[in-house]
């Protein structure tokens, strides 16, 4: 079960990409830095080296990025395609001297990896040195390894080429192409969550500041729990598993290992297990903060919103001044519609510590949920500024923008959620009703049916696909639709109180009724 589905958007009643942009001095600008993380260079065709790049940082025609180990990216291309580079990636960006080619765009992978979406049809071609893609509004990934690339598609179909021959990869298959040999499609054999990893959103359950004084050499447990702590937020998963392991072979029950162990298989899905590992956390140490935050995450997925807050609530008592507990709760209160407390709790975390995103995104949350819009708006992009990766800061901004009538926009900021967490079927419903707010049915239906496959038991893509087909006048499918959202209405129990799940279920009822 994923993070996401559990965080305060969901209390919320409805719903530019704002970013401190360098000024331009390219003759040709093609691209703009959305997000760094670690070390992102870029270099221009004469210049002797690379050099930093960071957010709202311009991309020049002829230009490459580059990410360095444990570093990520994410671009914005200007038409409007993203692409998220995972670790070791290099990117080129020639300029298209002959404006007579078909392709709208076309950029070089010359290695790594990059996830590359948008809806918007165009014709951007992708070039490796094994294998070609042309993008045609859908999802994939691209790979490119020292003797072969490959493209696995997610959505949409993608047309695969070389030299050597021409494919069509459809949503489900894989393309693969080595040195000299024509591309061949495979079905895909992994589960394609596994495939983006490297993508996944993972919140934050530990104090960095606090592992820091307590740390007293490079071998203690406190480094390591650290060390797979920047893992995960790298989605770097698989090295966070590791070093976890490695960890726990000096201090097998260290509470904050067990908690980011908790952390992980949450998201993976494994929710009983996320909650033994939390609860022995919290046994092995009851006063460990992050073992209590990964114990409300788990009995969240359990169902047991009322039993999340109270450990929260034993939390803030305990560690009064810890800011990352304070916003938790003010979550959890947000969950139970309790808005008032939520906004106190989100206050304080702010006070003690305004520099977290995590606690500016909250304090967002809270206060959109209070309809002081200005003030979330600013929260939200505080929260982006200091940590450009985070999807929910995002997602924040884009409500934030359609509150107040900048659909457009909002639904850009949306698409940028998405692309920074493409798991997460909350997002895509809210994208999806972003763009039915502008009239783009084909799209809405789109990211809607990604999101009902994505996560079978949530309702919200089946409401809003239901609404869609209303006004479209298909009221037969808009009556399946809308029954199957009031039949899984009770899964949205993870992140609601039952008060407010006999109101979702109200709403959904009345919504019935006026397609009936």
């Amino acid at each position: 079960m994923r993070f996401l589905k559990f965080f305060i958007i969901i209390v919320l009643p409805c719903f530019p990409l704002h970013l401190v942009a360098e000024e331009s001095e390219c003759d040709v600008q093609l691209a703009t830095v959305l997000s760094t993380q670690g070390v992102v260079e870029k270099k221009g065709i004469n210049d002797n080296s690379w050099k930093p790049v960071k957010q709202g940082s311009p991309l020049c025609a002829n230009e490459s990025i580059r990410t360095r180990k444990l570093s990520r990216a994410t671009v914005e291309i200007i038409n409007q395609t993203i692409i998220r580079l995972n670790q070791n990636t290099t990117l080129a960006l020639p300029h298209k001297e002959d404006e007579t080619t078909v392709y709208d765009r076309i950029i070089n992978l010359l290695k790594g990896k990059i996830f590359l979406r948008s809806r918007k049809t165009h014709r951007l071609k992708v070039t490796t040195p094994f294998l070609n893609a042309v993008h045609q509004g859908t999802e994939f990934v691209v790979e490119v390894k020292s003797d072969q690339a490959s493209i696995l598609v997610f959505d949409g179909q993608v047309a695969a080429n070389n030299a050597f021959g021409q494919v069509v990869v459809n949503k489900g298959q894989q393309a693969v192409a080595s040195t000299g040999q024509a591309p061949q499609v495979k079905a895909i054999k992994i589960n394609p969550q596994d495939a983006v990893q490297w993508l996944l959103y993972y919140p934050p359950i530990l104090d960095k500041k606090v592992l820091e004084k307590e740390q007293s050499n490079t071998e203690d447990s406190n480094f390591f729990v650290q060390k797979a702590a920047d893992f995960l937020n790298l989605g770097q998963v698989y090295d966070a598993q590791e070093t976890i392991n490695k960890a726990k072979r000096l201090t097998p029950d260290n509470a904050d290992l067990l908690a980011l162990e908790a952390v992980i298989a949450i998201a993976n899905n494994r929710s009983t297990h996320a909650f033994k590992l939390a609860s022995r956390a919290v046994i092995q140490d009851s006063k460990s903060i992050a073992a209590k935050i990964a114990l409300s995450y788990t009995l969240q997925a359990q169902l047991k919103l009322p039993d999340a807050v109270k450990t929260m609530e034993i939390a803030v008592q305990q560690k009064p001044n810890h800011a990352l507990a304070w916003a938790r709760l003010a979550e959890l209160q947000l969950s139970l519609g309790d808005h008032t407390k939520a906004l106190i709790s989100a206050k304080k975390a702010k006070q003690l510590d305004p520099s977290l995103a995590h606690v500016q995104i909250v304090f967002g949350f809270s206060n959109l949920a209070q309809s002081d819009i200005k003030l979330a708006q600013q929260a939200f992009e505080q929260a982006i500024q200091l940590s450009p990766n985070e999807p929910l800061a995002r997602l924040g901004l884009g409500l934030a923008k359609i509150r107040q009538g900048q659909v457009a926009e909002g639904t850009r900021s949306i698409e940028a959620a998405v692309s920074l967490d493409p798991d997460s079927t909350i997002f895509r419903s809210y994208l999806g009703k972003a763009y039915y707010e502008l009239k783009n049915t084909e799209y809405a239906e789109t990211e809607l049916a990604i999101g009902k496959e994505k996560d079978t038991k949530d309702p919200t893509p089946w409401f809003y696909d239901a609404i869609l087909k209303q006004t479209t006048n298909r009221p037969v499918e808009a009556l399946l639709g809308m029954q199957k959202a009031i039949e899984l209405n009770d899964n949205r129990a993870v992140y609601r109180s039952n008060l407010l799940l006999d109101e979702d279920k109200a709403a959904r009822s009345a919504s019935l009724g006026r397609i009936y």
